[in-house]
């Protein structure tokens, strides 16, 4: 019997063992646009995105990547109006997706984003640590957002309450302390974890003695001095945990003997491939000096 040719029009075409192949692998993961000189690979055998850095082998982790990002475009929604941009899409695909070989965990360790102002930076640092402690944090944990003094503190942390507050998911599971605007304390607690992320300006002094799972550090150019004990106090702190995060963020800078302006140095070196370590993700734009 004669098949129906109008049937047979429309049968879907069968892909190439190629076509299948490209698209089990999926988009090349987000690495090479903050670190030129990586260029993952795709392993067949294993299927899935490898690199190699320093003899230390790290493969990219799809579900691990699109997470954070689904979380944040769900339940992040501050009072402003919030999207993603394609570049902070992939800076947050990168941060949490690429893992190591060995023993599973996350790559990077530490991020430093230096973007023009405008550019939602604090925001997003706000959303990347409510992402962290209602899905991520183990219990107990300890997580900070330091800010250059009080008065910018106050709306780092109310862009996370406005974040909580507009979403019912969100407010069921975490309790926020100091709404007061008057208030020293400014905590949001997830009550069946009993971690927290709490701001404090820098001018706080007891910081030492935390144990300390994840912290940004916001506007770090206008630290006050040249800001090294801070963030060094800060850096020792979270190394207490297998995967802390340290992320630090500025738009600008003027004094070359601040510790922000050896952090971008650093980036930069890492970025050119001038220097080499496989746990800082640097994340850089910026006009050209020229």
């Amino acid at each position: 019997m004669k098949r129906d040719s109008t049937a047979r029009a429309l049968r879907k075409p069968r892909r190439s063992r190629r076509a299948r192949s490209l698209a089990a692998r999926g988009a090349t993961p987000p690495l090479h646009e903050f670190l030129p000189q990586e260029t993952p690979q795709w392993h067949r055998g294993r299927k899935r995105w490898e690199t190699t850095v320093a003899g230390e082998l790290y493969w990219f982790d799809q579900a691990a990547a699109h997470r954070p990002i689904r979380f944040i475009e769900s339940y992040c929604h501050p009072d402003d109006p919030f999207t993603l941009e394609p570049w902070l899409r992939a800076m947050i695909r990168c941060l949490f997706g690429w893992k190591r070989d060995k023993d599973g965990l996350r790559r990077f360790r530490e991020l430093f984003l230096f973007v023009p102002t405008g550019n939602v930076k604090s925001m997003t640092l706000s959303a990347i640590l409510i992402y962290i402690l209602c899905c991520l944090a183990p219990r107990g944990a300890e997580m900070y957002n330091i800010a250059a003094d009080v008065e910018q503190a106050r709306p780092v942390f109310q862009s996370s309450v406005s974040m909580v507050d507009n979403c019912p998911q969100l407010a069921s599971r975490v309790e926020i302390f100091g709404r007061n605007p008057n208030s020293n304390r400014r905590a949001i607690l997830h009550t069946n974890k009993r971690a927290f992320y709490q701001v404090l300006s820098s001018t706080v002094h007891a910081k030492h003695g935390k144990r300390i799972y994840t912290v940004a550090v916001d506007e770090e150019h206008v630290l006050p001095g040249d800001g090294r004990e801070l963030v060094d106090t800060l850096s020792k702190m979270a190394k207490k945990y297998r995967e802390s995060l340290v992320l630090k963020a500025s738009t600008a800078g003027f004094n070359r003997n601040h510790v922000c302006y050896e952090d971008f140095e650093n980036a930069q070196k890492l970025r050119d491939g001038t220097r080499v370590n496989a746990r800082i993700l640097p994340v850089l734009f910026y006009a050209d000096p020229a």
